[in-house]
């Protein structure tokens, strides 16, 4: 899960729908929440600010992003990956 600005919890379903939907031919992605809520996000491919402006909606917070060519430029890892820190 994934927590919006409004502290209520976003299905990580939703962000690779968002992603896919409004991104094009975006590849891969890696989404991570830290503990202060601040999101970053790492996309392989597609349309870096349609999928930066539909996520800022879905969450209601401010987020970066940084797009990359290829799944494997995303690190180690599966290409379509979530990570959230404890709060």
């Amino acid at each position: 899960m994934t927590l919006p600005a409004d502290a209520s919890f976003s299905s990580n379903v939703l962000l690779p729908l968002l992603t896919f939907a409004v991104g094009g031919k975006c590849l891969g992605w890696s989404v991570e929440q830290a503990a202060d809520g601040r999101v970053s996000v790492r996309i392989a491919g597609g349309d870096a600010d349609a999928v930066a402006r539909a996520l800022h909606v879905l969450l209601g917070r401010p987020l970066t992003l940084e797009r990359f060519e290829r799944p494997s430029d995303l690190g180690e890892g599966k290409p379509r990956r979530y990570r959230s820190a404890p709060a």
